[in-house]
């Protein structure tokens, strides 16, 4: 099963296609070519268009309709949450990009936007390697997204707020078993982990290596990816920004 979700080119497809926290990036693995068949066609005329069962969602069904073409910029702020709610991490800056339609949010001239919360969870989520529906959580009620750099590297910080602490637990939980069930691509190492707190890296090759942080404080989880290809981000220098972000 491939999964994708929407980030900087930093979360990826578990084939290793890029993907935006803004939009999602189309892309597909190359499929071989078929073999001739040695059995001759048959004489029957194949329909000219493919026949499909209508498929009705269910309310907690995993498939979400296409999210609406952007019109307007995207809010700086969502609910509580600003761009101080994720601080850029030491050697980072905000960015802010102008963003469009193609890549799903219209920028408002700060690093932050708003992104509606049930494309924000089940699209992080859906970056893993275990097959999730939304059944398995409870959607956030606000979700917030904020673009980083650091010369040519870039890094994205996304802060989910739930209704409840328990909510943003179970979220979580599904979060790391995701994670964990990744066996190939991506390549993820847990770093540091505690109840709640998540510090590791991923590998999709080719020099493509993040660092990664997830951070848990009642019903708010803050997430961090950055591009780290040198590796320069050991588990002490990103534990002591988590130690910044939860104020020890």
């Amino acid at each position: 099963m491939v999964h994708a979700m929407r980030t900087g080119p930093l979360w990826l497809t578990g084939t290793g296609c890029a993907v935006l926290l803004g939009a999602l990036v189309s892309c597909s693995a190359a499929s071989p070519t078929p073999a001739p068949s040695a059995t001759p066609a048959s004489t029957s005329a194949a329909p000219s268009t493919p026949i499909e069962t209508p498929f009705t969602p269910g309310p907690s069904d995993v498939n979400l309709p296409a999210p609406p073409i952007p019109s307007t910029p995207a809010a700086s702020a969502a609910g509580g949450l600003t761009e101080k709610t994720l601080p850029a991490p030491p050697g980072w800056k905000p960015v802010v990009a102008a963003g469009g339609p193609d890549e799903g949010y219209i920028g408002n001239g700060t690093a932050a936007r708003a992104r509606d919360p049930r494309y924000a969870a089940y699209e992080i989520l859906a970056i893993g390697c275990a097959p999730v529906t939304r059944a398995d959580w409870t959607d956030p009620t606000e979700a917030l997204e904020v673009e980083l750099g650091k010369g040519s590297q870039q890094g994205y910080g996304e802060a989910l707020q739930f209704a409840t602490a328990a909510n943003a637990t179970t979220w979580f939980t599904v979060w790391k078993q995701q994670l964990t069930a990744c066996t190939d691509v991506p390549n993820v190492t847990v770093l540091s982990q505690e109840p709640n707190r998540w510090i590791g890296r991923r590998d999709y090759g080719s020099g493509e290596d993040y660092a990664e942080l997830a951070l848990v404080e009642g019903r708010l989880i803050r997430l961090y990816i950055l591009a780290d290809p040198q590796q320069q981000l050991n588990s002490a220098a990103v534990q002591q920004f988590a130690d910044q972000l939860a104020g020890e």
